[in-house]
């Protein structure tokens, strides 16, 4: 069997993203779809739905009446905060486990895909746009091929490393020399397997590519920038995951100076703490 065939054997037995989360992502892209309509699909996935009560009743908020439907919950929540939510808990049993082939522990994937869905609408914010589902899904999601790669990253795990220390590739160059393929394109295959909406499959595919908000959309552009951010922060980095670069002059065509992007990350810090909190992640990434 040759190694792109057995890649795509492991591809059939990854976990597959939640056919709810798929459902509603699709409602998602009208934006005039009523709340309610989401609702109804959400009380089909119990899990999601007890997350979102577990909450609401948490002390968090600290209610003395007990919430006991969605439509509670939103309420509480704010719709769109309830939409980022949904999709979170359909990532968290996916993104957990550790992936020793890149060098990451137990929860440190997850706590990486949170921290840049919390930066990337947070660079939305900035912008002053749209909700865009897109951005804070596709953050999530966009280092979701690791997980088919894991094995054999692993396996050439020295020779990716020695590209990168010695040859001064990036981590996906190398990942791509060696294995002939790299987590960005075999993410968005898996995307286009669960049905995902093209504009996530986008942002995962390209999320390490060379990016311009003049040529691709403004979803890709700011995964791009935050998942780059966050590498460089510290979260979830992995062994291999300073060998990352920005596309150049990204921060300059989106319109921010350096005292912006510095105002903008300092809100993030309390953002992901809130987002931590909420999904009852520990601050320093293990799960």
């Amino acid at each position: 069997m040759s190694l792109n065939d057995k890649i795509l054997d492991t591809m059939d037995r990854i976990r597959p993203f939640p056919q709810v989360v798929v459902k509603v992502l699709h409602l998602l892209e009208d934006p005039d779809i009523p709340a309610s309509r989401i609702m109804e699909v959400v009380r089909y996935d119990p899990v999601i739905t007890m997350r979102l009560l577990q909450v609401c009743n948490s002390a968090l908020f600290g209610l003395k009446r007990r919430v006991e439907s969605l439509q509670q919950a939103m309420i509480i929540l704010g719709s769109q905060a309830m939409m980022r939510l949904i999709v979170a808990f359909g990532a968290l049993d996916l993104l957990k486990d550790p992936l020793p082939g890149y060098g990451l522990e137990r929860g440190e994937l997850l706590d990486h895909s949170v921290a840049c869905a919390t930066l990337s609408q947070s660079l939305l914010k900035e912008l002053n746009f749209p909700e865009d589902h897109a951005v804070f899904t596709g953050a999530i999601l966009h280092d979701v091929g690791k997980l088919v790669l894991n094995e054999y990253a692993g396996e050439q795990y020295w020779e990716i490393s020695r590209m990168v220390d010695e040859e001064g590739q990036s981590a996906i160059e190398a990942e791509r020399a060696v294995l002939g393929v790299d987590h960005a394109q075999i993410g968005a295959q898996l995307a286009q397997r669960w049905n995902l909406p093209q504009s996530i499959v986008l942002v995962i595919l390209k999320h390490h590519e060379s990016v311009s908000p003049e040529r691709d959309p403004l979803a890709v552009c700011l995964v791009h920038l935050a998942n780059v951010m966050c590498v460089q922060l510290g979260i979830g980095a992995g062994t291999r995951g300073l060998a990352s670069r920005p596309s150049q002059d990204l921060v300059q065509s989106l319109g921010w100076s350096p005292k912006k992007l510095d105002a903008c990350l300092s809100a993030f810090w309390c953002e992901l703490e809130r987002a931590r909190s909420l999904l009852n992640l520990p601050s320093e990434g293990r799960a």
